[in-house]
């Protein structure tokens, strides 16, 4: 921040100059001119420079899908559930999101991003956009973030392109971390609560989706947790190893049939 400061005080007073020296151009000399003409390209600059600092747009979609996401001028279409912009202007900026298989438009509305933040937002299968958190973010250059993020993830994974676009992965989490936390609460409901919070901000395994199964003590909520969790698994083929956690077989063809519905 102390950078985009010190951008703030001299385009301030680089504007100054630059209107006093324009104004008064034609009595002044070719030289004089010459350096007002330089002052105002430079104002020009910081303002481009201060407008697209390092705003960036995280959005994670609770319903799966193959979709389109457009925030102003960038658009990302992928099948991941989750989108990443980088490089915005802070702001007011319009946000669609289109479903590519149908062509329906499923949201337009409107986000504000402050700068040097990234705001992290889920969209519900309602279609409602709520605030996850926002995130300072600090890049030292056009390619290196410096420090670290808060949050249970990082900013680590492959990135893909479909159909001209970027699609990333989702963020990774500490899984002996969240497994702590969930196991700390005392109640099935509350672990279930934590559970499902926890999953939603990430990508899981199906092994890892299953070890968090056993942390729950009734089938009920196992199976409540498993048919929650299915959208954020990685590897959807291996579901299977969830159906061993339950205790009664019953449920676990529940969940079988919940996942060849979907």
């Amino acid at each position: 921040m102390l950078k985009f400061q010190y951008v703030e005080f001299f385009k301030g007073v680089s504007l100054h100059i630059g209107i006093a020296l324009a104004y008064n151009c034609k009595k002044q000399t070719s030289t004089m001119r010459t350096f007002a003409a330089s002052i105002l390209f430079l104002v020009f600059f910081l303002i481009r420079f201060n407008a697209f600092a390092a705003s960036e747009f995280f959005l994670h979609t609770e319903k799966q899908g193959y979709y389109s996401v457009t925030i102003s001028d960038q658009t990302l279409i992928s099948s991941s559930n989750y989108f990443r912009f980088f490089d915005l202007a802070h702001g007011n900026h319009s946000v669609t999101i289109t479903d590519i298989m149908t062509g329906t438009n499923l949201y337009s509305g409107t986000v504000t991003l402050s700068q040097n933040t990234r705001k992290v937002v889920r969209m519900d299968a309602a279609w409602r956009l709520f605030p996850v958190s926002d995130v300072g973010v600090n890049w030292v250059n056009w390619y290196t973030q410096g420090g670290t993020n808060s949050g249970i993830g990082t900013q680590s994974g492959t990135t893909t392109t479909t159909t001209g676009t970027t699609a990333n992965t989702p963020p990774a989490i500490d899984f002996g971390a969240a497994k702590a936390k969930i196991d700390a609460e005392s109640f099935d409901n509350r672990k279930l609560e934590v559970a499902k919070s926890i999953t939603s901000k990430t990508s899981l395994t199906s092994a890892q989706i299953a070890e968090i199964c056993q942390l729950l003590s009734f089938d009920t909520s196992k199976l409540e947790y498993a048919k929650f969790a299915y959208d954020y698994c990685s590897d959807k083929a291996n579901y299977f190893k969830v159906s061993s956690t339950f205790t009664f077989s019953s449920y676990a063809r529940d969940l079988e049939k919940y996942v060849k519905s979907r």
